[in-house]
């Protein structure tokens, strides 16, 4: 498997790093989403309805590059940094409603779509 390899600075230094998050890996093939990735979505649905984070289930998802920082959804007067995100679309429901969510790689930013 080839490694993808990025460089980022810290402090103020330059460090690089191998990441295989675009190949997958033998614990996360590449179209498989990542454990994480659900808990999070899961976790900040249940807070935003008072659904018990067990009760919903994701019942779809799909890799996506989103056009920005803000993963193509954002609010009133919200910068969003103009740079292509690879990330997740990802399906909730907890049996009579759905809800659609949109990642990062990592999970680490979450946006829900709203609903039309």
């Amino acid at each position: 498997m080839e490694n993808i390899s990025y460089s980022q600075f810290v402090g103020n230094k330059l460090t690089s790093q191998v990441d295989n998050l675009a190949q997958g890996s033998p614990q996360n093939p590449p179209n498989q989403l990542p454990a994480s990735i659900v808990e999070a979505v899961r976790v900040d649905l249940s807070r935003q309805t008072g659904i018990a984070a067990g009760g919903l289930r994701v019942t779809e998802s799909s890799r996506q590059t989103w056009p920005n920082t803000c993963l193509g959804i954002s609010t009133t007067n919200e910068l969003c940094g103009q740079m292509i995100v690879k990330g997740w679309r990802v399906v909730v429901s907890d049996g009579s409603q759905i809800w659609v969510y949109r990642t990062d790689a990592r999970g680490k930013v979450l946006r829900l779509e709203p609903k039309n």
